[in-house]
């Protein structure tokens, strides 16, 4: 495989270079190749509510509406299986548990979705903000995570997750005129949020992460294929274009 000389105008994105750091061979086959995704039980289920909850959060469902929807929908949205059968009704049920007591967002919404490009560190980034809100006056960015609460609360895991929110930081600097207060990340199966308070050096950290990234991708050669175990076999869209090369566990 030959360097993929990304253009200069090139927008990368927090997902993209995460991705890379999981697998650059899959890295290759998305963004390169431009293989399409294959759809996974994970990834429908936090579509699925994310999408619910963005529909809330723009006035254009109530509560109570995203709930009977979230009843009526669950087998259209989320037609994939995952690998343990128990799985699926332990989400479906936490997420039910969920909207039944969501009564809202507390605070000032001032944007859903919001879809951003932007120049951090001389490198074009884009991505999509889940929530920007006001709480007891502070500036918050929220996004809203189907993962357990106890996958990020850990140290060593609450420093890599925060990247994106950091990097999101950006644009809430360019459009309020200051940085966000507080991360949030709103953990709805198990109904909580995980705060972290704004801090500038991780958050300059995350710009010599992204450019470490950036450059290490513009300069790949190899494209290795990594063996993440759970990832691979469960998540990975390009399991099936690795060859062989991992056995199933």
């Amino acid at each position: 495989m030959t360097n993929n000389n990304f253009p200069e105008d090139y927008r990368f994105s927090y997902s993209a270079l995460t991705l890379y750091e999981q697998c650059p061979y899959a890295f290759y086959c998305k963004y390169i190749k431009g293989l399409p995704d294959k759809p996974n039980f994970f990834s429908q289920y936090g579509t699925f509510m994310h999408f619910l909850l963005e529909k809330f959060a723009k006035g254009k469902s109530s509560s109570d509406e995203i709930l009977q929807e979230y009843i009526k929908d669950f087998n259209k949205y989320v037609t994939e299986l995952p690998q343990k059968a128990d799985l699926r009704w332990s989400y479906f049920d936490k997420g039910f548990s969920y909207l039944e007591g969501f009564d809202g967002f507390s605070g000032e919404i001032y944007d859903v979705e919001k879809k951003f490009d932007i120049i951090m560190g001389g490198i074009n980034l884009t991505g999509f903000i889940d929530l920007v809100l006001e709480r007891d006056n502070k500036l918050i960015i929220m996004d809203h995570k189907s993962t357990a609460i106890t996958s990020i609360r850990p140290k060593a895991k609450i420093e890599k997750a925060q990247r994106q929110l950091y990097l999101y930081s950006a644009w809430v600097f360019s459009a309020f005129g200051r940085m966000p207060d507080e991360l949030i990340w709103n953990c709805f199966r198990d109904g909580k949020e995980v705060v972290v308070k704004f801090n500038i050096d991780d958050y300059n950290k995350t710009i010599d992460w992204m450019k470490d990234a950036v450059n290490r991708i513009q300069n790949e050669i190899e494209w290795s294929k990594i063996d993440n175990g759970y990832f691979c076999h469960n998540i990975c869209s390009y399991l099936n274009n690795c060859g062989g090369y991992f056995s199933e566990n």
